[in-house]
């Protein structure tokens, strides 16, 4: 076999197992199947991690709007609740919420706004309130069911005895 003529020494103190290895082909050829290996798993998990990324951030994008919309909902309901405390006609509390123009401030107590919003449409749109005024009474007897005859309730429901006692109980 010839000498060798290569310098082994650029490897520094990993030259001996250079030498090693170059003189066993079949350890380089292992080597280079555990590299591609190891490269490819590395290559699986990037895109995994760019992946999961991806999700992460499209995730608290949806977070933020969920919590945006859920601040804007706080405030309404705390305005309605605010609004009718203060006494307005229940059959404007829409247009007045409408009117309002709520817009909710991150990390503001909805309480307060709203109480705010009321005042400032009180003072301006003080027709939509009832100042001092007594809830209207309203008349639902038209609506309520009138008592009814026990023979025709029977005779509906097919019941030949039931309207014997009905007929009975006339006389």
């Amino acid at each position: 076999m010839p000498e060798e003529t290569y310098d082994y020494s650029i490897f520094g103190e990993d030259a001996e197992t250079v030498r090693e290895l170059s003189q066993r082909p079949e350890d380089i050829h292992k080597l280079l199947l555990t590299k591609r290996k190891a490269n490819a798993e590395a290559k699986q998990l990037r895109e995994a991690l760019q992946e999961s990324q991806t999700i992460g951030a499209q995730l608290s994008e949806d977070f933020d709007k969920l919590k945006e919309t859920n601040s804007r909902e706080r405030l309404l309901f705390r305005f309605k609740i605010e609004a009718l405390k203060e006494g307005i006609r229940p059959d404007r509390l829409e247009a007045a919420a409408r009117i309002a123009e709520l817009e909710s401030e991150p990390e503001a107590d909805s309480t307060e706004l709203a109480s705010k919003a009321v005042k400032s449409l009180k003072e301006s749109f003080p027709e939509l309130f009832r100042n001092g005024e007594s809830i209207p009474e309203v008349d639902n007897t038209g609506f309520s069911r009138q008592p009814s005859d026990p023979f025709i309730e029977a005779k509906h429901s097919g019941d030949p005895m039931a309207m014997l006692k009905a007929l009975r109980k006339e006389r």
